[in-house]
């Protein structure tokens, strides 16, 4: 959908690998779904991406240790009927907190972060107001 203006404003997100897209993260377990970014909504100053894994039975790890120079926010939910369903490794800063499902994190900008899959099923999701929807220019 458009407006009167011709910018779109839905979008369908695209399944893509992180592994050769965006920089520091590994091979994946999941899909990916990416809603926003520097390919479909330059404009929109947005990235957003949904990862859903299934059946976690060991420690999963998608991405070094990182930091962006905006902020972001992760969201984690399991399957479940109140969201529960995953368990959930988090470092933000010096911190690290082992958390279950459902849970939001804010990160600070430059602040290092991570997360790690330890169990279970759900979805996490990464909000990140990057200009031009562009991940790799806002991480380091």
């Amino acid at each position: 959908m458009v407006n009167s203006k011709g910018k779109k404003l839905i979008f369908k997100p695209e399944i893509r690998s992180a592994k050769d897209e965006v920089v520091k993260h590994y091979a994946e377990i999941g899909k990916r779904f990416v809603f926003l970014d520097k390919n479909n909504f330059p404009e929109g100053n947005v990235y957003m991406i949904e990862r859903v894994v299934r059946g976690i039975r060991k420690p999963y790890e998608p991405a070094k240790l990182r930091s962006h120079t905006v902020n972001a926010i992760m969201v984690f939910t399991g399957f479940g009927r109140k969201l529960e369903g995953m368990e959930v490794g988090i470092s933000l800063g010096t911190k690290k907190y082992r958390m279950e499902t459902p849970f939001v994190v804010f990160v600070p900008k430059n602040t290092k972060h991570s997360y790690k899959i330890i169990r279970g099923s759900g979805t996490y999701q990464k909000i990140l107001f990057a200009p031009g929807g562009d991940y790799n220019k806002v991480t380091k």
